[in-house]
Parts: structure tokens; sequence; C-alpha cells
């Protein structure tokens, strides 16, 4: 947060934000990572839980938010 603050323009940047939670464990070296199960459950919800879209199709999301929030159309 304390980056964003004194550049508020990071949080519309799409890598700085998708990688906040990179390094908020530290393993059994003590090097910084992501937590695991957090990172599990990214993957899911990123690339494999998909939802019936309004046209029957199958669609990820989590993805479409993603690319709505980062790359609005409108």
């Amino acid at each position: 947060m304390d980056n964003i603050e004194s550049d508020g323009s990071l949080i519309l940047n799409e890598q700085f934000m998708n990688a906040i939670f990179d390094e908020i464990f530290k393993d059994e070296d003590g090097n910084l990572c992501p937590l695991p199960p957090l990172q599990e459950a990214m993957k899911y919800q990123y690339e494999e839980r998909q939802t019936n879209a309004l046209d029957g199709s199958k669609v990820l999301p989590f993805d479409l938010l993603n690319a709505e929030i980062f790359y609005p159309e409108r």
C-alpha cells in the first residue's frame, strides 16, 4: 500500500497488482515466496474454474474480470 500511496498509477498496473501477494510467505530457507494454498486457489480461480456465459459458452469469470479491470473496453 505504501507503493500505491506514493505512486497512485500503480493501481492500474496489472503486473504490480497481480504480484502483490507474491512475497508474503517465507519458506524453510527464509526466501520470500507466495503462500502455497493461495497459489493453488488463484490458479483455480483464474485458470480452471469455469461458469456459463449468457450465450451458453463456458468462460473463466475471474480472467474476464481481470481483463475488464486493466483493459476496459468502454
